[in-house]
């Protein structure tokens, strides 16, 4: 007599980690652009600060203080939602062509992160304003994803910023869950074969990033080839722990 039928594992299925040596992790980052606002604040992006080491409210709902503690010297503080996120120091070379910024602190779920972010002058400026494009980033905590693929439906984890996705695979956006999450983010997943899966993420309606995830036939690789909306590449290789 036939027993039931056995369930068959998604090659997706498992724990992968990010090899940041095989990954181009600065390919999808924007040059950072630093301009004196006068009264002695600078602007980041859409954020104006003073450099006294004030509190200021940023664009994406948290706060921000910079401290100017020398010419080359900076020190950030960042919370969200009243929650201390992280602690950024900035170096800047004895040349002046070199941005060095070393970001730390807790994750949402109690993991510490040791991130080192290196850019290099493109545009002239003084001190640390000037146009800053990235050539290198290294995190002493590796990333990882945990990831269960059915038919039907995609189950994503990343445990160390506590996010959470579960989704349908017919292209239906769904709301991630997690305490660093966006309310207007959405993400869908389309299952394209046993080994790929594309996904559109959207923030407040309009996409900001399309990605393919594709399993190597060996299922022991991840690839990652994504497009942001402003047309930068996203490539990424991830490997199977188990």
């Amino acid at each position: 007599m036939a027993g039931p039928p056995a369930l068959v594992q998604s090659p997706f299925d498992g724990t992968w980690q990010m090899n940041q040596e095989k990954s181009d992790l600065t390919s999808s980052m924007m040059p950072l652009k630093i301009e004196d606002a006068g009264g002695g604040a600078i602007r980041i992006d859409k954020d104006t600060l003073k450099t006294d080491g004030s509190k200021t409210a940023t664009a994406d709902g948290g706060q921000s203080a910079i401290e100017k503690r020398s010419a080359r010297n900076y020190h950030e503080t960042d919370w969200f939602k009243g929650v201390e996120a992280g602690q950024s120091d900035f170096v800047i070379s004895h040349d002046g062509k070199t941005l060095t910024i070393h970001s730390h602190g807790t994750n949402p779920n109690g993991a510490q992160f040791d991130t080192t972010t290196t850019y290099t002058r493109i545009a002239r400026g003084d001190g640390l304003v000037g146009v800053w494009k990235p050539t290198s980033i290294k995190d002493t905590q590796p990333r990882i994803w945990i990831v269960k693929v059915t038919d039907s439906e995609v189950l994503w984890n990343e445990p160390g910023v506590k996010i959470t996705v579960r989704a349908s695979t017919d292209g239906k956006p769904v709301s991630p869950k997690g305490p660093m999450v966006p309310e207007s983010m959405t993400m869908a997943f389309t299952k394209e074969g046993p080994r790929t899966l594309h996904m559109v993420e959207q923030t407040k309606g309009k996409t900001v990033f399309t990605v393919t995830y594709a399993v190597s036939e060996d299922g022991k690789t991840l690839t990652v080839d994504g497009k942001t909306d402003k047309g930068e590449s996203v490539k990424e290789v991830w490997e199977k722990q188990r």
